[in-house]
């Protein structure tokens, strides 16, 4: 049987890179071991941070909805109460002015002028004068 030929390039290429390979894993091979340990740890912590960030934030997120809802809740009830106060004063307003207004009107009325008093007093003199005489 006839032999292939080999070709010495391929062979001794494959041999050096499988004996590079075979020194490394003999020099660093516990370092590398140790380094992929740390980095699949990191990566697994990483994860779960990211997990619980999100977590987080969606709770975050949760809370400030219904925080605005509550502003916007407490806002409408707020926006009423201003509206009752404000038609409320406004009743207490136009009443106080119905008021003083009547009692402006009283005053006025029951007044008497200096010139009435001027007059019953002329009158109350001429009748002491007419009776002293």
């Amino acid at each position: 049987m006839p032999s292939k030929p080999k070709t010495r390039t391929s062979e001794p290429a494959l041999t050096a890179t499988n004996g590079i390979e075979q020194i490394r894993d003999i020099i660093l091979g516990e370092q590398i071991a140790a380094w992929n340990k740390r980095f699949d740890k990191l990566e697994s912590e990483l994860k779960h941070f990211v997990k619980a960030t999100r977590q987080e934030l969606d709770g975050l997120n949760t809370k400030i909805e219904q925080s605005g809802r509550d502003t916007a809740h407490s806002n409408q009830e707020l926006t009423a109460q201003i509206s009752q106060s404000t038609s409320n004063l406004q009743e207490l307003i136009k009443a106080l002015k119905t008021d003083l207004l009547n009692k402006i009107d009283d005053l006025t009325n029951s007044k008497v002028d200096k010139d009435s008093i001027g007059e019953v007093f002329i009158q109350w003199g001429q009748q002491v004068k007419s009776r002293s005489q």
